[in-house]
């Protein structure tokens, strides 16, 4: 009997994996649609932090004090960050550059935001700034 019963369980075994695909799939549809993402400008800009900048360092030029974030995220994250102040930090990460001009890309803003869903950029262009020795001015 138990025999019988392992044996139509792995005749099957491929109809089996193809149902739990399809239902994940259909999981994964219901999830999207009771919660969509919507891409729009985070309401107020951001104040863009440097860290890692080695103490022996100096940025030359200027960096922008605030900037504006495009986000798309699922309308219930999008609620609770507008919802509380300090929810999102944007920073410029210069840990391990040395002297020299360096191009930074877009800031970046902390993995515990969304959980990684949602895509994220700056309204704004890239960063590049020159940072030189503080012996070298």
């Amino acid at each position: 009997m138990l025999k019988s019963f392992l044996l139509t369980l792995w005749n099957s075994l491929g109809t089996l994996l193809l149902a739990f695909a399809i239902a994940f799939a259909v999981w994964v549809s219901a999830v999207v649609a009771a919660d969509p993402n919507e891409e729009r400008d985070f309401p107020s800009p951001l104040t863009l932090q440097v860290k890692g900048l080695d103490p022996d360092l100096v940025l030359i030029g200027t960096l922008p004090d605030q900037v504006l974030l495009r986000l798309s995220a699922p309308l219930s994250l999008w609620d609770r960050l507008t919802s509380r102040a300090g929810t999102v930090d944007v920073f410029v990460d210069l840990t391990g550059l040395g002297p020299g001009q360096h191009p930074l890309g877009q800031p970046a803003l902390p993995a515990s935001l969304g959980q990684g869903r949602g895509l994220h950029r700056l309204r704004d262009r890239d960063i590049q700034e020159p940072a030189q020795g503080r012996g070298d001015a």
